[in-house]
């Protein structure tokens, strides 16, 4: 079941029993329908990790020798799953840490405090909206800790200064979600699978005349409940056959992190 945004608005108009239309834009409750359908559409991508959203890339390099631990996500990405570095001296790529926003910032901060003085510590500052706040950062290493801030970018703890002047795209790893904006278009077919697409169908359905006729339609809430069911458990069927790939890998880590030329 794929259809286009004009097939669901036409068929959730015809259910309401309003006028019929060519277009999406054809009428203001047609406008109001499409509206409807993306913030259901929004909804589900919210509540709902979908495999085939995501993706593995490179991370784009700043360009900016002031600034040679930022890199840039790819407009085609809204969310970062996980980076590796490569370390060209050591023909290997490392499993970064991962840190939240507000952790990786204060971080930086003892490490500015800590080796004010430190000639191997460099720093810069970020303007993000109406704020500031400085990034220190080791400019002899290489990366072991990164954090993404949407607006600003990927940070990362360390670059190594003496054999380039940012970090470099050919080096990185990442996965993460693929970003789908909503077109508002005729012909645009909401890239869902079988089971979240008939969810996004009959909860549209059910929103619009909520909202636009301020009544319930029970046999769009009832095919909501069961495609919320279905879709719950094809989430755990998956779970379960991913069990065995999430055991713990008890072998040697030939990508563990090496020891760090200086603790800190």
């Amino acid at each position: 079941m794929a259809l286009t945004l004009l097939k669901i608005v036409q068929d959730i108009l015809s259910a309401m029993d309003s006028d019929e239309v060519n277009s999406i834009g054809d009428t203001v409750e047609s406008r109001q329908v499409a509206t409807v359908v993306e913030t259901v559409y929004r909804n589900i991508l919210a509540r709902t990790e979908f495999e085939e959203h995501h993706t593995v890339f490179e991370l784009k390099a700043s360009g900016d020798p002031a600034k040679p631990n930022l890199m840039v996500v790819p407009n085609s990405v809204d969310n970062v799953q996980w980076v590796k570095y490569n370390i060209p001296k050591e023909r290997r790529a490392v499993d970064l840490k991962y840190l939240p926003p507000t952790e990786f910032l204060e971080w930086t901060l003892n490490l500015g405090q800590t080796y004010r003085d430190d000639l191997t510590v460099s720093s810069y500052t970020i303007y993000l909206e109406d704020s500031s706040f400085p990034v220190y950062f080791r400019n002899d290493d290489n990366p072991y800790r990164y954090t993404f801030i949407p607006g600003i970018g990927v940070l990362f703890d360390a670059v190594d200064l003496t054999d380039t002047d940012t970090l470099q795209k050919n080096n990185t790893i990442a996965y993460g979600r693929k970003s789908y904006e909503f077109e508002l278009e005729d012909d645009f077919v909401p890239p869902l699978d079988t089971i979240h697409f008939n969810l996004l169908y009959q909860e549209s359905k059910a929103l619009a005349f909520a909202e636009l006729k301020q009544t319930q339609h029970a046999t769009a809430e009832r095919a909501v409940r069961d495609s919320r069911i279905h879709a719950q458990r094809r989430k755990d069927q998956s779970n379960q056959s991913d069990f065995r790939r999430n055991l713990p890998n008890y072998g040697r880590n030939s990508y563990a992190p090496r020891l760090r030329k200086q603790q800190y």
